[in-house]
């Protein structure tokens, strides 16, 4: 799916993204994060303390190739959006999402300098393995230069985002959901 870098902003909009200010620059992972994939001190970016709190409990080791299908994703939208990939601020959390014995990859990743200047989005992307390949089945934005939300809870249909909360000019945006499609169905 290609979508250019200024209807990522507005999908931002559409999907109510809240005003902030810049995110900072999330702190970079140590190695036994990397193996496991989870580091909750890294996540407070992307996640209330409420959705750190479900990664705490249900999330699993990082399959290699889960952590390569996120970075063969960053790279190709970075490429197709004119931008670079931040590699540093990669997360990624294998879990079951939807209660499904196979676990869901769930990742955030960066892309910025996008169309030239400090603008960036920050991707939310859920994959789930088929065969042995890891296929997105979500992807939307969860954060620009001056539109970010944050996960705030993980239910077995659905993850809901919602204002950043602690930004600075935060919007009281009610809470988004966004719908896991059923396994097996269409990918969005």
């Amino acid at each position: 799916m290609r979508m250019p870098y200024a209807p990522l902003l507005t999908a931002a909009a559409l999907l109510g993204a809240c005003g902030g200010g810049a995110a900072g620059t999330p702190p970079r992972a140590d190695a036994a994060s990397v193996t496991r994939g989870v580091d909750i001190d890294d996540t407070s970016l992307d996640f209330t303390d409420g959705a750190a709190a479900e990664l705490r409990t249900r999330a699993t080791a990082v399959p290699p190739a889960l952590r390569h299908a996120v970075a063969t994703r960053a790279d190709a939208r970075a490429r197709e959006n004119d931008c670079q990939r931040y590699p540093d601020a990669d997360r990624v959390f294998a879990l079951r999402v939807d209660g499904h014995v196979a676990p869901e990859g769930l990742a955030v990743y960066t892309l910025e300098g996008c169309g030239g200047g400090n603008n960036y989005v920050r991707q939310l992307l859920v994959l789930r393995s088929v065969g042995g390949t890891w296929h997105p089945v979500i992807e939307t934005v969860l954060g620009a230069k001056h539109a970010t939300r944050r996960i705030h809870g993980i239910t077995p249909d659905a993850l809901i985002l919602g204002p950043s909360g602690d930004m600075p000019g935060s919007s009281e945006a009610p809470p988004d959901s966004v719908p896991l499609p059923p396994r097996g169905g269409p990918s969005r």
